[in-house]
């Protein structure tokens, strides 16, 4: 199977402010996840461009402390991309994915292309110990502990901890947590809302309409009572906010990713945003190659911007 390489954003305000990054990372192969399947047809631009938009917008203004705990993480592409993009500031990024044949090509993705961030596979929820994980017949993308969401015959014991507890075994708290776990979002933030409270980062999530909605509702107004705003990410690539009480009814399959902000949105974030929607949106499949087992990927890839 051929190695897929990308092409990663190539955003010059930044690279003239913080340095060089690697023009293509090394996704390993080329049709093993869903995840690598979507980036082979489309490129890095096909891959929630607006939600990676927002991601390094808001790593760029946290720049001078960024600790990214990815939850959810799957293959390690927001993991990957951001160590990568934010090499000269040396970011603490932990991903999260409890899959252990992805957590293996997360790793595998990490070694090929001399990266620093962890790999942890455990699942992050509302308590600690062990839970089912259940594996999904439609894609892997789709595994998850809720045993309601995309019904399978197959489960495997995971090890689960919580936002809390990894803060509380010495890990820098974060200041900047993406969630994307199958209709569970709620499960890992009531689960770190002693961390929340004390150190407020930024959140993005995405929210599902299968989620329960009792649950996530206490999620939504736990974090509007210490001080969080919620804004959906719009498909223009605007942010438009709610109040927590119309969150989940303006949920769709459409509109389910959200930004979760301590506060007012910074304003140095628009022009940020729009910066790297631009690099991104120049990350098409024609920026793609493919390598063949046995070759050499070319030395003219594997430089800096």
């Amino acid at each position: 199977m051929p190695a897929l390489i990308v092409r990663t954003p190539r955003n010059d305000e930044f690279i003239n402010k913080f340095g060089t990054y690697q023009t293509h990372l090394n996704m390993h192969e080329s049709r093993e996840t869903a995840v690598q399947r979507q980036l082979r047809r489309g490129g890095l631009k096909s891959y929630e461009m607006d939600v990676q938009a927002a991601f390094y917008a808001f790593c760029e203004i946290q720049a001078s402390r960024l600790v990214v705990y990815d939850i959810g993480a799957h293959i390690g592409l927001y993991s990957a991309t951001i160590t990568s993009i934010f090499r000269s500031i040396n970011p603490y990024v932990i991903a999260f994915e409890p899959s252990p044949r992805t957590a293996v090509i997360a790793k595998n993705i990490r070694d090929a292309n001399g990266l620093s961030y962890s790999v942890v596979e455990e699942a992050v929820s509302s308590q600690n110990g062990t839970m089912k994980l259940y594996i999904s017949p439609v894609a892997e993308t789709s595994n998850s502990l809720n045993p309601s969401f995309r019904k399978g015959d197959t489960s495997i014991d995971i090890p689960v901890t919580t936002i809390d507890q990894i803060y509380e075994k010495g890990t820098p708290p974060p200041t900047l947590v993406k969630v994307d776990v199958e209709t569970l979002e709620y499960a890992v933030i009531l689960g770190g809302l002693s961390t929340l409270v004390e150190h407020k980062p930024v959140i993005i999530a995405e929210l599902l309409r299968a989620s329960n909605r009792e649950l996530t509702g206490a999620m939504l107004n736990a974090l509007e009572w210490i001080g969080y705003e919620f804004h959906r990410i719009e498909s223009s690539g605007a942010l438009k906010k709610y109040p927590a009480s119309e969150v989940m009814e303006n949920l769709s399959g459409k509109y389910r990713d959200w930004v979760m902000t301590p506060g007012e949105v910074p304003p140095e974030f628009e022009a940020a945003f729009g910066r790297w929607q631009a690099a991104l949106n120049e990350c098409d499949e024609t920026t793609n190659l493919l390598v063949k087992p046995g070759e050499d990927i070319p030395e003219d890839v594997l430089g800096d911007w």
